[in-house]
C-alpha cells in the first residue's frame, strides 16, 4: 500500500476522501418548529355565557355541550375547546417545510421524527376519564368512556388546579403506545392552501385550557450525490494543480 501511494501521489487524496466519507457520511439533522396559544385568565377573566352557547376566549373557540351540571359556556364543564396551532411565525418554518415535502422523496418514509404536546389546563371534573384531545380529524385520545379512571389516567387531574402535561404523541407516554403515527400527523398538516401551516386542535370536555404548545421535529436529509460531486470536483482541482507547469528562470531565458 505504501508503494502504491508513493508511486501515485494522487492516490493519497483518493484515500483521504475515502476516509472522510466514512467518518462523515451523508447524514441528516433535525429542525424543530413550535406553535403556542394561551389566554391570561387574570387579565382577561372568562365570562360565563349561556348554556348551549358559543364563545371565543383569546385564540380558543368554546362550545357548550349542554350538560346537566354546567352553568354555561366558559365554565369548563361539558364543553369543547378548539384552536389552531399556527406554525407560520416560527423562524424555522421555511426550513422545516423544505420544498413542501415532509416525506423522503426517494423512499417515501416520513421525515417527522417527533411531536410533543404541552397542555396547561384546569380540570373542572377531577376524574377526567371522559376527557380527550385530538389533532385535525384524528381520533380523540385520553378518554375511555366509563372505564376505570385509573386505567388511562392521562387527564386524571386534581380538580380546579392548574396542571401542565407534556405528552409525546409518538410514544413514551402514559398510554404506553404511539398516540398518533408520523404519517397521521403529516396527513393533517396543510402545506398549501388557506390553512397552510396550521393544525386544528380540540379538547373535550371538562377543563379550561390555559395554554397549549405543539412542537414538531423533522429530519432534513443530506443526499449522497452532492457530497460526492464536491469531492470529485475538489479531486480534479488538485489534479490540475499538480499538473500545472512551473515557469523557471531558464525557460524564460529560452523564450527570449
Amino acid at each position: 500500500m505504501k508503494g502504491i501511494i508513493k508511486t501515485h501521489p494522487i492516490v493519497k487524496y483518493v484515500f483521504l476522501f475515502f476516509v472522510l466519507s466514512v467518518i462523515f457520511p451523508a447524514d441528516s439533522w433535525a429542525i424543530s418548529i413550535s406553535a403556542n396559544v394561551s389566554i391570561d385568565t387574570v387579565l382577561n377573566p372568562i365570562k360565563i355565557g349561556p348554556k348551549l352557547g358559543k364563545a371565543d376566549y383569546g385564540p380558543f373557540h368554546v362550545v357548550d355541550n349542554g350538560g346537566t351540571t354546567n352553568t354555561g359556556v366558559g365554565d369548563g364543564i361539558d364543553e369543547t375547546w378548539s384552536w389552531y396551532f399556527d406554525f407560520r411565525n416560527d423562524d424555522n418554518y421555511k426550513k422545516f417545510m423544505d420544498k413542501g415535502e415532509l416525506t423522503d422523496p426517494v423512499t417515501g418514509a416520513p421525515l417527522l421524527s417527533s411531536a410533543v404536546l404541552t397542555l396547561t389546563l384546569t380540570s373542572k371534573d377531577g376524574l377526567g376519564y371522559t376527557d380527550g384531545f385530538s389533532l385535525g380529524n384524528l381520533p380523540l385520545f385520553g378518554g375511555c368512556g366509563g372505564c376505570d379512571p385509573y386505567d388511562k389516567k392521562i387527564f386524571y387531574l386534581a380538580k380546579d388546579k392548574e396542571t401542565t402535561l407534556e405528552i409525546n404523541l409518538f410514544g413514551n407516554n402514559i398510554l404506553g403506545d404511539d398516540i398518533y403515527t408520523a404519517e397521521e400527523i403529516i396527513g393533517i398538516f396543510p402545506i398549501t392552501g388557506q390553512y397552510e401551516g396550521r393544525v386544528l386542535a380540540t379538547y373535550a370536555d371538562d377543563a379550561i385550557i390555559n395554554s397549549a404548545t405543539l412542537r414538531l421535529t423533522r429530519l432534513t436529509v443530506v443526499s449522497e450525490p452532492p457530497i460526492l460531486t464536491l469531492m470529485i470536483l475538489a479531486l480534479l482541482a488538485m489534479i490540475g494543480f499538480k499538473r500545472k507547469p512551473r515557469t523557471t528562470g531558464s525557460s524564460l531565458a529560452m523564450q527570449h
